[in-house]
């Protein structure tokens, strides 16, 4: 259920990054442009990330299924050992998350293609330095 919630917050985050993105001065996205945007992105991360989404439903119906045959009612769930199970879980669902799945091959993608998308609907260019820049401010990486 983490790593669903996890996967979902990955892409409701990527549609923010349109509002990031450093456009020259007096350009500004409208509202029907930012919907355009987050329409266009929705469908392609739609088409690129079926499969292995639908993966990780099958696979979340499946421990559902086998933890409600195995509920146990008389465990503490606010104990000292279930919180540290589940930092450790949050860390592994991290880990899947931007190392073995689509979705963390494509983040680094999406900022370039954001990028693209914007220039496209708005009829403008965007240089390369402002694109690095904004790179590295995304990534958190000084690359100079």
């Amino acid at each position: 259920m983490l790593l669903m919630q996890a996967y979902l917050a990955a892409i409701n985050g990527s549609l923010l990054t349109f509002n990031r993105v450093p456009l020259p001065a007096g350009v500004v996205l409208t509202k029907k442009e930012m919907d355009t945007l987050s329409n266009q992105l929705i469908f392609i991360l739609g088409t690129a990330l079926d499969a292995e989404f639908n993966d990780l439903l099958v696979k979340l119906e499946i421990l559902m299924v086998n933890s409600i045959y195995r509920l146990d009612l008389s465990r503490p769930k606010n104990s000292f050992f279930a919180r540290q199970r589940e930092n450790k879980e949050a860390k592994k669902v991290e880990a899947f998350l931007l190392k073995k799945s689509l979705m963390g091959q494509y983040l680094p993608a999406l900022v370039t293609l954001s990028i693209h998308m914007i220039e496209a609907i708005k009829e403008i260019d965007i240089t390369e330095q402002q694109a690095f820049n904004y790179f590295a401010d995304y990534s958190g990486q000084n690359l100079d």
